[in-house]
């Protein structure tokens, strides 16, 4: 944490929550395949 340049999962998996709006756990299986897909 600290460099932009990386990407910090668990920030973006933050992102995706708030921008959902809840936490199922379809929700959660779809924040590991964009985490995962992430670069």
């Amino acid at each position: 944490m600290g460099t932009p340049s990386s990407v910090d999962p668990t920030s973006r998996a933050d992102s995706i929550f708030a921008m959902v709006g809840r936490s199922d756990d379809d929700v959660l299986r779809q924040t590991e395949d964009w985490v995962r897909m992430a670069p």
